[in-house]
């Protein structure tokens, strides 16, 4: 599709231009940053920016501004699996750059290149730039092989750092010093776009590395080889096929199998590769972007999106994120791809989905701050005030992800019970375990929840992933029969038999192995005008009926009742055919587990021998 869009001689011919529109201005371009300014939402942004850029600069006293990366901690990814601490100041290098940055193109006052030039002599000091998680290495070494350099994600993503500094500030850079931008052009080209020629793994279109790395190499070219139209004619030939791959592989509904923690790196970084492609030649990409399933790509992060900063957690996507992050890309999305329920989103994003009227912050001091999203989402804010809520389905669907989200009130998300279903197989991208997995939700709170993931080490994407509690069958709330659980592989998998406006119905005796003595296991959830929900779960055995064990996880702390009831928070939970066994507190140490449920969550353990059970939650109405 991509590739015929435009011969050589033509992608050329229109890359040889003498102007292409610029999705921001320089900094130089004062008159352009003045009428940015004029928003509210921008100037409240930049005094958000220039307020953590002076803070930095004050505070870090004798502490270097931009953290040491040790060799011992890049080395600690193979000595014993940890990629944390080498990766945090990696990425705090990065974020700081960035905001100096920000701050730099607001001010234009001189007052932050030092601390630019600082950042950008520790980013050319670095030895290498992919992560020591995505290299390659010799058997027992834990030094990275200088002869095959990782074209990951985060190499391309430093290049397209420097190149939108460099596009934004390069100028002033040139008068500091014109041979700091040759050492950071020839760097780039060489940890960046030359590496292309090895055709690394992600050129096969299979998940989210193919529009991610794309995008950033993309503006990393047409940064750095600017004046060559035949050499970067080269490079976009060999990014239109993996993301022609990419493309063919998602499925029609949009969804996006790793979790919507993965869409701003997936379909939108999709977009952003293809709107800068657009940018380049005249409008040539226009009609792909407009097409119905590349909508579909950007409406699916609606669809995953529950309430307030909660959202699905499938794969190893976290419960709670912060909804005005991509405000501006989202915006954008919406504007190419013609969908007026994403511009809605995205206005609503932008205020955080609640009842405040005054935007949510920029988020200038967060880590990772990265500059090619922040200077976008900067520029393209949803313009104005004027709010238009979202117009949320009662039967949220992605049929072919078989995700399906069902709302009581759906012109209201902040009021209501909310109940999701998940079927899919257990194959899909950043697997868990969890074909049947449910999740409730009342009053915008969560009651049942999935857990998501959890901070990456060396075992998170090898044979030992399924050792840690979240991503197997036992950190789901999944029936085990007979003491069986489910297992990876793709051919672990549900039938959906039913999906309408209050219930969703799956067969789930494909997602057990063999043995389990399952003829069918159908799961029903139902939801009700009045907000009272039921998950049934209905057994047929092949053979003798066994014991059935049941694990939920709650973000709220349960009370039974004498009666065998159990009241969690705004709920209270009745139960048919199987019983509260016990429950088990389970205190977190996980930063990520701890940014969506804080210090514990709740475990309750349910047993019984019925063919059916049934789990009936009922609004405790005050």
């Amino acid at each position: 599709m991509l590739k015929e869009i435009l011969s050589r001689t033509e992608l050329i011919e229109r890359l040889n231009a003498p102007e292409h529109p610029r999705c921001y201005p320089p900094g130089s371009d004062r008159a352009r940053w003045a009428r940015l300014l004029d928003s509210p939402v921008r100037r409240a942004w930049a005094e958000e920016y220039l307020r953590a850029a002076r803070q930095l600069k004050d505070r870090h006293g004798g502490e270097p501004l931009y953290p040491q990366l040790s060799a011992a901690d890049a080395l600690a990814f193979i000595r014993n699996g940890n990629r944390v601490d080498y990766e945090a100041g990696y990425f705090l290098r990065r974020s700081r750059l960035s905001l100096f940055t920000m701050a730099e193109c607001i001010s234009w006052s001189g007052e932050f290149l030092p601390e630019i030039i600082e950042g950008i002599w520790q980013l050319l000091g670095e030895l290498y730039w992919a992560l020591p998680a995505h290299c390659s290495y010799l058997p027992g070494d834990p030094m990275p092989r200088r002869d095959k350099p990782a074209a990951d994600l985060f190499a391309a993503e430093t290049g397209a750092i420097l190149a939108d500094l460099v596009n934004l500030l390069g100028g002033k850079l040139a008068e500091e010093s014109p041979e700091l931008v040759n050492w950071l052009r020839a760097t780039v080209i060489e940890r960046v776009i030359d590496p292309l020629k090895f055709e690394p793994w992600w050129f096969g279109g299979a998940n989210n590395w193919t529009p991610w790395c794309s995008a950033n190499v993309l503006d990393a070219a047409f940064t750095f080889l600017n004046g060559e139209p035949v050499r970067q004619a080269q490079i976009i030939e060999m990014l239109l096929g993996p993301n022609d791959r990419f493309i063919a592989n998602y499925p029609e509904d949009g969804g996006c199998d790793e979790g919507p923690g993965y869409f701003q790196v997936s379909a939108l970084c999709l977009m952003q590769f293809l709107d800068e492609l657009n940018r380049r030649t005249d409008n040539a990409y226009l009609d792909v972007m407009r097409q119905p399933k590349l909508r579909n790509m950007g409406e699916y992060i609606v669809k995953a999106h529950l309430t307030g900063p909660w959202f699905l957690s499938p794969s190893d996507s976290t419960a709670k994120m912060t909804p005005n992050a991509n405000a501006g890309l989202l915006a954008r999305y919406a504007e190419l791809s013609g969908s007026e329920l994403l511009a809605s989103y995205a206005r609503e994003a932008l205020y955080g989905f609640g009842p405040r009227r005054e935007p949510l912050p920029c988020g200038a001091e967060k880590s990772p701050l990265k500059l090619n999203d922040a200077i976008r989402n900067f520029c393209w804010a949803p313009a104005g005030d004027a709010r238009r809520k979202v117009r949320y389905p009662a039967l949220g669907a992605l049929p072919d992800l078989q995700l399906f989200v069902l709302r009581e009130q759906p012109e209201n998300e902040f009021r209501g019970t909310i109940l999701t279903l998940k079927g899919g197989h257990n194959a899909e991208g950043h697997n868990h375990i969890d074909v049947g997995q449910f999740e409730l939700f009342r009053d915008g709170a969560p009651v049942i929840v999935d857990t998501g993931t959890m901070c990456y080490d060396r075992f998170t994407f090898n044979e030992r992933r399924y050792e840690r509690w979240c991503y197997n069958a036992e950190g789901h709330n999944l029936p085990q029969i007979n003491g069986v659980v489910q297992l990876d592989g793709g051919e672990y998998k549900a039938t959906v038999l039913a999906a309408e406006p209050g219930c969703v119905e799956l067969e789930l005796c494909d997602a057990y192995p063999a043995g389990s003595r399952i003829a069918s296991l159908i799961r029903k959830a139902e939801l009700c005008p009045d907000g009272a929900a039921t998950i049934t779960d209905t057994l047929r055995p092949a053979g003798i009926a066994g014991t059935v064990r049941l694990p939920l996880y709650s973000a709220v702390e349960p009370v039974k009742r004498p009666d065998g009831s159990c009241r969690l928070g705004s709920v209270e939970l009745r139960t048919e055919g199987i019983a509260v066994e016990s429950v088990e507190v389970i205190e977190l140490t996980d930063s990520r587990l701890i940014h969506s449920w804080g210090s514990r969550l709740y475990k309750l353990v349910l047993t019984g021998k019925q063919p059916e059970w049934k789990l009936l939650f009922s609004p405790v109405r005050s």
